[in-house]
Protein backbone atom coordinates (compact mmCIF):
# COMPACT_ATOMS: atom_id res chain seq x y z
CA UNK A 1 0.00 0.00 0.00
CA UNK A 2 1.00 3.29 -1.00
CA UNK A 3 1.15 6.33 1.62
CA UNK A 4 -0.12 9.36 0.66
CA UNK A 5 2.10 12.54 1.49
CA UNK A 6 -0.09 15.73 2.37
CA UNK A 7 1.02 19.47 2.55
CA UNK A 8 3.64 21.37 0.67
CA UNK A 9 7.32 20.61 -0.03
CA UNK A 10 10.36 22.96 0.31
CA UNK A 11 9.83 24.32 -2.66
CA UNK A 12 6.20 25.65 -2.78
CA UNK A 13 6.52 26.80 0.94
CA UNK A 14 9.01 28.88 -0.30
CA UNK A 15 7.04 29.95 -3.50
CA UNK A 16 4.59 30.92 -1.36
CA UNK A 17 5.87 32.94 1.37
CA UNK A 18 7.96 34.69 -1.75
CA UNK A 19 4.71 35.50 -3.15
CA UNK A 20 3.65 37.04 0.45
CA UNK A 21 6.13 39.19 0.43
CA UNK A 22 5.99 40.48 -2.93
CA UNK A 23 2.21 41.39 -2.01
CA UNK A 24 4.19 43.13 1.37
CA UNK A 25 6.12 45.10 -0.87
CA UNK A 26 4.26 46.14 -3.37
CA UNK A 27 1.92 47.26 -0.37
CA UNK A 28 4.60 48.84 1.17
CA UNK A 29 5.28 50.63 -1.98
CA UNK A 30 1.73 51.97 -2.90
CA UNK A 31 0.34 51.94 0.34
CA UNK A 32 -3.12 53.63 -0.99
CA UNK A 33 -3.02 51.39 -4.02
CA UNK A 34 -6.50 49.88 -3.13
CA UNK A 35 -8.24 52.89 -1.75
CA UNK A 36 -7.07 54.39 -5.15
CA UNK A 37 -8.90 51.48 -6.74
CA UNK A 38 -12.20 51.93 -4.85
CA UNK A 39 -12.21 49.92 -1.88
CA UNK A 40 -12.75 50.81 1.52
CA UNK A 41 -9.79 52.88 3.30
CA UNK A 42 -9.33 49.40 5.61
CA UNK A 43 -8.15 47.72 2.63
CA UNK A 44 -5.16 49.26 2.03
CA UNK A 45 -3.76 47.17 4.69
CA UNK A 46 -4.40 44.28 3.64
CA UNK A 47 -1.32 43.71 1.66
CA UNK A 48 0.65 43.89 4.23
CA UNK A 49 -1.76 41.69 6.55
CA UNK A 50 -0.86 39.03 3.99
CA UNK A 51 2.70 39.74 3.77
CA UNK A 52 3.78 39.42 7.50
CA UNK A 53 3.13 35.24 6.84
CA UNK A 54 6.01 35.68 4.97
CA UNK A 55 8.08 35.67 7.74
CA UNK A 56 7.27 32.72 10.14
CA UNK A 57 7.38 30.36 6.66
CA UNK A 58 11.10 31.59 6.25
CA UNK A 59 12.33 31.02 10.04
CA UNK A 60 10.50 27.56 9.98
CA UNK A 61 12.26 26.61 6.57
CA UNK A 62 15.37 28.14 8.19
CA UNK A 63 14.90 25.94 10.72
CA UNK A 64 14.54 22.85 8.90
CA UNK A 65 17.49 23.88 6.71
CA UNK A 66 19.84 24.09 9.99
CA UNK A 67 18.19 21.06 11.35
CA UNK A 68 19.65 18.82 8.17
CA UNK A 69 22.87 20.52 7.04
CA UNK A 70 25.98 18.72 7.57
CA UNK A 71 27.97 21.66 7.76
CA UNK A 72 26.47 24.38 10.46
CA UNK A 73 29.11 27.13 10.05
CA UNK A 74 28.53 27.16 6.03
CA UNK A 75 25.21 27.08 6.59
CA UNK A 76 25.56 30.61 9.08
CA UNK A 77 28.32 31.66 6.82
CA UNK A 78 25.68 31.45 3.62
CA UNK A 79 22.77 32.89 5.61
CA UNK A 80 24.69 35.99 6.74
CA UNK A 81 26.35 36.77 3.64
CA UNK A 82 23.18 36.58 1.65
CA UNK A 83 21.64 38.86 4.73
CA UNK A 84 24.27 41.13 3.53
CA UNK A 85 23.89 41.60 0.15
CA UNK A 86 20.41 41.94 0.24
CA UNK A 87 20.48 44.76 2.33
CA UNK A 88 21.50 47.38 0.16
CA UNK A 89 19.04 46.74 -2.78
CA UNK A 90 16.43 46.87 0.11
CA UNK A 91 17.29 49.76 1.65
CA UNK A 92 18.32 51.36 -1.80
CA UNK A 93 14.26 50.70 -2.50
CA UNK A 94 12.29 51.92 0.69
CA UNK A 95 14.77 54.47 2.07
CA UNK A 96 16.51 55.27 -0.94
CA UNK A 97 19.98 56.06 0.99
CA UNK A 98 22.07 52.74 1.78
CA UNK A 99 23.20 52.48 5.65
CA UNK A 100 21.51 55.88 6.90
Amino acid sequence: MEAHRYGLSAAALKCLAALFMLVDHIGMVFPTMLTELGLPTWADGLPRLIGRLAFPIFCFLAVESFLHTHDVKKYVRRLVLFGLLSEVPFDLAFFRTPFA
